[in-house]
């Protein structure tokens, strides 16, 4: 048996207000997440999950690509890069800036 009060049944105003609710907790403002890549160092990336990682990562070699005029993305290459930035982001570098690491491990290899 279905409890109709005014035009709408009990469950249908119930319906109503959870999917309002829904679409004011689904639809609020947009949190953007914008990083200043150039104030990142090696200690911050452990706060980065292995996705968020590998954006930056890959944001990273586009940006230093661009600076030298390279167009091109080497795989292998940005691989071998990703694992020296790894590498070289140990205990004694936790200081250092993101993009000097980078540098540091496109001329390594």
């Amino acid at each position: 048996m279905n409890i109709v009060i005014g035009k709408f049944s009990r469950f249908s105003k119930f319906a109503l207000v959870l999917g309002f609710a829904l679409f004011c907790n689904v639809s609020g403002p947009a949190k953007a997440n914008v990083l200043d890549i150039s104030a990142i160092k090696c200690a911050d990336l452990l706060k980065f999950n292995a996705d968020q990682l590998s954006y930056i990562l890959v944001w990273a070699d586009g940006f230093m690509g661009g600076k030298s005029d390279d167009t091109t993305f080497d795989l292998d290459r940005f691989e071998k890069n990703s694992n020296k930035v790894k590498e070289l982001c140990d205990s004694s570098n936790q200081d250092t800036g993101l993009l000097t690491i980078i540098k540091q491990a496109e001329a390594a290899n």
